[in-house]
């Protein structure tokens, strides 16, 4: 299929989603040109801003007050070797012993995130990549990895800002670097066709979700709705706006749409166990009754998240 061109130069083959433009697609190069006001929440604001990242990266190295130690460095990589050989004991009990004695190098924090990330513990990584950058924020190595760590627990916002700091951080070309970009690329895709919407309009949407998810919490069950209603009129097929709809009118006493709600909950994902459970106890309910009478799963707002963590 041939490439839609830029609808600003019409040259430029047309990649990315423009919020300047309402989300008309448009180049890269246009994208820089036109960078200002309005940009900022850009998935691509950080990318276009390389060019002034890059020329303030000497002098931030330099003004990072960390300690370094080339032999503890060494030790780490001997440690990911050692893992990725197949010893995975022999590795952490290198990497806790370093992490014991070095606590205040970086780059222990880094290997320990590593193997944390290999073993499939996102949640432990993430949380020693974060000790890694509070040491130097200017890791590349950690902010990408960190980012993989995110997109595993399917925290879509958080692994595009670790993306964006890849490329604020990283020199164009470097291994990290390229990698970010084709991971943001596939985001970029992977959302378009699963569903419907540019990567940018999705984590608007998201927003919205953790706004409605705040008014539910407290018993704001009007502006909730508006809320999550604002999500499904862009994401048609978001089960978690469906079944979160589903508790509010449920908050209400309006039994049989708290239960329309998790039936649709329910056919977008049948194996989406709060709408299951949800499901029981409301069929409980008397017309007229309230939420709080019932025993309700309330999970439903990390359940994806804490569901790749089983």
């Amino acid at each position: 299929m041939k490439k839609k061109k830029c609808i600003v130069c019409s040259k430029g083959k047309a990649r990315r989603g423009c919020q300047l433009k309402e989300q008309e697609m448009i180049c890269s190069h246009c994208c820089a040109e036109m960078r200002g006001e309005g940009c900022e929440g850009c998935t691509h604001y950080g990318q276009v801003e390389q060019y002034a990242a890059e020329k303030n990266k000497r002098t931030r190295y330099r003004n990072v007050d960390m300690k370094r130690d080339s032999g503890v460095d060494a030790a780490v990589d001997d440690a990911l070797v050692t893992y990725k050989r197949g010893d995975v004991v022999q590795a952490e009990i290198t990497i806790d012993s370093l992490l014991a004695k070095h606590p205040d190098i970086y780059s222990v924090h880094y290997g320990k995130g590593v193997i944390e990330a290999m073993k499939d513990n996102y949640l432990e990584s993430i949380t020693h990549f974060d000790n890694c950058l509070k040491i130097f924020p200017y890791h590349v190595d950690s902010w990408f990895n960190k980012a993989l760590s995110h997109q595993r627990m399917f925290d879509l916002p958080n692994t595009i800002l670790s993306i964006q700091k890849v490329a604020e951080y990283g020199h164009q070309g470097d291994h990290f670097v390229k990698h970010a970009d084709n991971l943001l690329r596939d985001l970029e895709k992977i959302t378009m066709e699963n569903k419907g919407v540019t990567l940018n309009r999705y984590l608007e949407k998201m927003a919205d979700f953790k706004t409605a998810c705040n008014h539910m919490q407290n018993e704001d069950y009007e502006q909730a709705i508006a809320g999550y209603e604002q999500v499904i009129s862009t994401v048609k097929d978001h089960v978690q706006s469906y079944g979160n709809l589903a508790l509010c009118y449920a908050g209400l006493g309006q039994k049989d749409k708290a239960l329309e709600l998790l039936d649709k909950a329910i056919a977008i994902d049948p194996g989406y166990e709060p709408a299951k459970i949800n499901k029981k106890a409301i069929s409980r309910m008397e017309e007229g009754q309230k939420l709080s009478d019932l025993d309700l799963h309330m999970e439903s707002l990390e359940y994806y998240k804490e569901k790749a963590l089983r």
